[in-house]
Order: structure tokens, then sequence, then C-alpha cells
């Protein structure tokens, strides 16, 4: 093989594989998605997400996640419910982040949730959930029809001396409870057992 029908060949080769990945790309990014807006509109779409925008490939319609309240992702037998939440670290915050959630536990009024705040829907895992929020895991707390969920939780000790106070502002309407939680007749970080008792004993 002379060297121009090498280069040819190797350009030729070169183009084949570009084309493969750029096709394996655009295959992965695609997600096919049930997505509930905050107007509460559902709409069922295959789209690709480029930064905090999900491009809808039937109809080239962009949607930001500030649009959106719910998304439900189907992948095979398997379907991922994520929440897009607006999160303060505690209820004065001015700081607002935004984050994907999986609601673990639910009573009343009340939503816990596990958040990550890396907001690619493709790379989001939970996997896992544990049992208990009691330690090593961190935890968000929101009121239904609520603007902003609030972490609640803490990492080994990380944070947990603040737990209390932000217990105290989020239940505030429950004196009951700030007092069981104050005496430690209810740990500050057993939430499933405070958000019971706010439930049975607070709330409307």
């Amino acid at each position: 093989m002379d060297i121009t029908s090498w280069v040819k060949f190797y350009t030729v080769k070169k183009l084949i594989i570009l084309i493969i990945i750029l096709f394996n790309l655009q295959s992965y990014s695609q997600l096919k998605v049930n997505i509930k807006f905050k107007n509460s509109e559902v709409i069922r779409t295959i789209v690709k997400q480029i930064g905090e925008e999900l491009i809808s490939l039937k109809t080239g319609e962009t949607y930001n996640l500030n649009e959106i309240d719910e998304i439900k992702i189907f992948e095979k037998n398997l379907i991922k419910h994520y929440f897009i939440l607006d999160v303060k670290s505690y209820k004065n915050s001015k700081r607002v982040q935004k984050g994907l959630g999986q609601k673990v536990y639910s009573n009343g009024k009340i939503e816990l949730f596990r958040i990550n705040f890396i907001l690619n829907l493709k790379t989001v895992d939970f996997s896992y959930i544990p049992k208990t929020f009691d330690n090593k895991y961190e935890v968000f707390i929101k009121r239904k029809n609520k603007k902003y969920t609030y972490n609640i939780g803490c990492i080994d000790g990380i944070g947990c001396e603040k737990i209390k106070k932000r217990l105290k502002d989020f239940f505030n309407d429950c004196p009951s409870l700030i007092r069981m939680i104050k005496r430690n007749k209810i740990k500050k970080r057993a939430i499933i057992k405070i958000i019971d008792y706010y439930n049975e004993s607070c709330s409307d």
C-alpha cells in the first residue's frame, strides 16, 4: 500500500470511529421521561440534557429544570423518580441550591428526601436506600406545597450541633415536640420518630 492509499485508509478509519463514538454518545444521552411541571402539566417525551436544560427530541422544545417539579425516567424495566428541589441549609439562609431529590419517607404534610446536587440525570444514582437516617446520612425535609427543602441531617458529626436549632425552626408550630427534643426524650437525629410524633400530636 503506497503512502496516498494508506493516508486515505487511515482517514476513513478515523472518520468511521468518530461516527461510532458520536452515535454512542447521542444514544447514551437520550432519556425517555415523564415531566411534571410546576403548573401541574405533564408530558411524556424523549429528551437529551444539556446543563440544566432538557431538549425534547420529538418537538425540539427546551425545558429548564426551574420549570419542572418531578421527572420520571424509564430505563428498561426500571423507573427513576426525581424531584427538582430548591434547597436551603437552614430556614433563614439566603443561599439556594438546586438538587435532584429522591423521596424516602412521607407522613402527613412532611416529606423526607435524599438529594444529589449533581444535576446530571444520567449519572445520579440512588440505588441504595438506607433504612434509617439516625446517623451517617444527610437527609432533607420539606413541607408539602412549600417552596423550600431544608437540610435536617448531618454526616459523621459535621453540623450536628446545629440540628436542634434547625428542628426548632422547622417545627416551631409544635412546642411539645421541641420540648421532647430538648429533653432528649426523642433524639435529635431520629428524624422518622420526630415526623411521626409531629403528625400524631401537632399536625392539623
